[in-house]
């Protein structure tokens, strides 16, 4: 069966449906590619480029994506389900329709990304970059680890962080970014904190 490496290589940088396991894709450029309704159990691509790559309806279950160069990418009405990301770079990408559960995307680069529709459940965000990010359109964030996060100008309104760990998170400062935040009452003594704000016990 040939690999998904030959599947991109032979289809001129296409490659649409088909299951691929335990593939080592790490360090090649996959700029530009377009994978359509294709699924990836075990495969490395640490390092790799996918830059400008389009991803639809696809599945990626344990994957490592460590330190890929994914600037510019597109994702839609795709799953990464227990994946290794961290350091990837998905600066200026659109993520729409996109799940991702049980991910590690520490020191993550997602600088001006936009998400539609989006899921993020039980991901490790710490100490990435989501500044100037668009979360749009029912985005929902489920047990999301924004320890030390930095949302430098990403407005939080509307957003349910109640469940997701916000400590240390980085914001402008005069907090523009928390405007409308939806926190639990723990998160909020927290926040006040960062506010300067100190609540006298009674």
């Amino acid at each position: 069966m040939p690999t998904l490496e030959d599947r991109i290589s032979a289809g001129d940088g296409v490659a649409e449906g088909g299951t691929y396991a335990d593939e080592d894709l790490s360090g090649l450029d996959l700029s530009c590619v377009e994978l359509t309704g294709v699924r990836l159990e075990r495969c490395v691509l640490a390092g790799s480029t996918l830059r400008r790559a389009s991803l639809t309806d696809c599945e990626l279950v344990g994957c490592d994506l460590s330190n890929c160069h994914a600037k510019n990418s597109y994702w839609l009405r795709t799953t990464l389900s227990g994946c290794r990301a961290d350091g990837i770079d998905l600066t200026e990408s659109v993520l729409k329709r996109t799940t991702l559960k049980d991910c590690s995307l520490r020191y993550a680069n997602l600088t001006r990304t936009r998400w539609e529709r989006c899921r993020l459940a039980e991901v490790r965000l710490i100490e990435s970059a989501l500044s100037e990010a668009r979360l749009m359109d029912r985005t929902t964030l489920d047990a999301v680890d924004l320890t030390h996060a930095e949302l430098f100008k990403t407005a939080l309104a509307g957003i349910d962080l109640s469940t997701s760990e916000i400590a240390g998170i980085v914001v402008s400062s005069d907090f523009r970014e928390l405007r409308g935040v939806e926190v639990s009452p723990l998160q909020a003594m927290e926040l006040a904190g960062l506010l300067g704000i100190k609540i006298k016990d009674e």
